[in-house]
């Protein structure tokens, strides 16, 4: 495939030469006719992204998300149906392909020295902004400023990790956190004091500028994972954002937040909150124009409405279609039904601070009292299987199906229950007068409540009564990444290195991140930091191994199932290739996209 890429591209260039050839040649009026007849005219080739008689371009998808958007900012976290905007909004140094390989983007080709320490990307110098601006290396230098830089509040700023400088800044940040936590230092001292950390780090140049189309990373040690995960960021414009002050400035808030240029494929035009967003064709994009014209985001939160939209042809791509209108969409001839493998998982958090969850036993009890099995066969039917762990089989060479399994057994929970310490009063469970009932939340995803009032059944069974807690969107990321959940239902999408997600996730450098269950456990964190550390991935298989292990044994989340894409389309549309990265990475593919006659 990727010889394949690059011959196209060979012929590009060649192509670009006689056209430059042509243009730079003598004006028509001083050259002499030729006295022999005109050459026909050649017919139009149907793959020349320039040909106007090529019927593959035009018109609109129109896609039905179940949420309104918060921020277009690919230095942050964003919500689930945002990250389809941002690939069609911005490019990365790299892109990770449907076969989880690296493919140039704004790099189109890159180096790493023999020691492995030093990354240089040799970028495109025919890119262009959306408002026509000229793309360089400090717009990339900029993206990852935003992303090291203590004050942005990135939850990427793991992924820089293995930059020379950047674990020793990273702790003395934490190490002020713990101060300003613990009224040793007031605010403006921490400020002061971790802003010097990071113009300090910025001084060591772990990220050089070499010039306006070389940018190196220099790494304190080999990583197996820097290409894959550290290099798939949208980059940011630099002529926009490059006076934005992070300690006065919330990178979210700004209005380019809302109104974002990017280098891709498609350009952002409008966005109605909670009612649509609209992105049109770059015509000028690096790559070439995207064969579709349009792509309309429609906001429609109900999943029935938004299923019966896709069927009756009013939009072409449902977001989030749930497992049990999959055979039903499978029988309308207007839709057809796109799956591949993924890399993520769904999951129940313990929040391991609150009520009790930092009992081993109590964990044990809520896991054996849950058939988790039965649970994820129902909702599914089948089309998921369950998880064990967060290392999804698509990681063949790092997942462990040999762990632990805490199988469905009532008794069991209720013996543990004793064994922590608990008294059953003819009601409930009491410890120390505080009962074991919690509140388990989640989002309003209809699969995702039917999936708690499994749970929710089950331990009715052995008298814990659970709360079932549904959120909207906006609360649910609050109360996600601020940790304020007895239980939290959701998932995680992975990247293409378990070095992305799966680390963040449970290292407990993460939390206050990602790591929202608070799960510390100090081998855990070595077992990570070598796998990070050790380009050898048989090596790096033997470490992840062993850390399934110890996650199935400690249970800090249940982990449901692993998931797999299902993507539901109009009929007709053509080229769309699914990623098994996150379930939005379909859209990578969009700017190939078009309607077939």
């Amino acid at each position: 495939m990727l010889r394949g890429k690059w011959f196209m591209a060979i012929l590009a260039v060649m192509a670009a030469v006689l056209l430059l050839a042509a243009a730079c040649g003598p004006a028509a009026e001083d050259v002499e006719e030729p006295e022999e007849p005109e050459e026909p005219e050649e017919p139009d080739d149907p793959d020349d992204p320039e040909d106007p008689d090529d019927d593959r371009y035009g018109g609109e998808l129109v896609m039905g998300t179940y949420g309104d958007a918060n921020y277009f900012m690919p230095p942050l976290t964003g919500d689930g149906y945002t990250y389809h905007t941002k690939y069609l909004i911005f490019d990365s140094l790299v892109r990770m392909d449907h076969n989880l390989e690296p493919q140039p983007c704004l790099a189109e080709d890159w180096e790493i020295s023999d020691d492995e320490l030093t990354f240089t990307f040799h970028l495109r110098d025919d890119v262009t902004w959306h408002d026509g601006e000229h793309f360089t290396a400090d717009d990339v230098w900029l993206t990852y400023q935003f992303i090291a830089n203590p004050f942005g509040f990135s939850a990427k700023t793991d992924y820089l990790a293995p930059l020379v400088g950047f674990s020793d800044m990273s702790a003395e940040v934490d190490e002020l956190h713990d101060k300003l936590d613990a009224d040793e230092i007031d605010e403006d001292e921490w400020t002061e004091r971790v802003l010097a950390a990071y113009e300090e780090w910025k001084a060591e140049d772990a990220i050089e500028v070499v010039d306006d189309y070389t940018i190196q990373f220099h790494l304190e040690y080999p990583s197996g994972s820097f290409l894959t995960i550290s290099t798939e960021v949208g980059v940011v414009p630099e002529h926009i954002l490059g006076d934005v002050d992070l300690t006065t400035t919330d990178l979210s808030e700004t209005e380019y937040a809302r109104d974002p240029v990017g280098t891709g494929p498609f350009e952002f035009i409008e966005w109605e909150r909670g009612d649509h967003w609209i992105l049109d064709a770059f015509d000028d994009h690096w790559d070439g124009r995207p064969y579709l014209d349009r792509v309309i985001f429609r906001v429609i939160p109900d999943e029935t409405t938004r299923i019966s939209e896709l069927a009756r042809g009013n939009i072409d791509k449902a977001y989030s279609v749930p497992f049990a209108e999959l055979d039903y969409l499978e029988q309308q001839d207007n839709v057809q039904i796109l799956s591949g493998p993924s890399l993520g998982w769904d999951m129940i958090n313990f929040q391991l601070e609150r009520h009790f969850f930092d009992d081993l036993r109590v964990r044990k009890a809520v896991s054996h009292a849950f058939d988790k099995v039965s649970a994820v066969d129902a909702i599914y039917e089948g089309r998921r299987p369950v998880a064990y762990g967060p290392f999804n089989p698509a990681f063949d060479w790092a997942h462990n199906p040999d762990v632990t399994k805490y199988e469905y057994d009532p008794d069991r929970a209720v013996e543990l229950l004793e064994e922590a310490g608990f008294e059953h009063d003819g009601d409930g469970w009491y410890k120390d007068g505080e009962s074991m009932d919690f509140a388990l939340r989640v989002g309003t995803g209809s699969t995702s409540i039917e999936m708690c009032e499994l749970f929710q059944y089950d331990l009715g069974e052995i008298d814990v009564d659970v709360t079932i807690e549904p959120l909207e969107e906006a609360a649910w990321l609050d109360a996600i990444f601020s940790a304020d959940f007895d239980m939290m239902y959701f998932g995680w999408t992975g990247l293409a290195d378990p070095d992305g997600y799966i680390y963040t996730v449970h290292h407990s450098s993460a939390i206050g991140g990602r790591n929202v269950m608070k799960y510390r456990n100090d081998r855990v964190d070595d077992l990570f930091d070598k796998a990070r550390m050790t380009p050898d991935i048989d090596e790096r298989g033997t470490y992840y191994y062993e850390i399934q292990e110890i996650l199935a044994e400690e249970i800090p989340v249940i982990y449901m199932s692993y998931y797999v894409n299902y993507h539901a389309v109009a009929e007709g549309l053509e080229g769309l290739v699914p990623n098994p990265t996150k379930h939005a990475s379909i859209f990578w593919s969009l700017k190939d996209a078009y309607w077939a006659e």
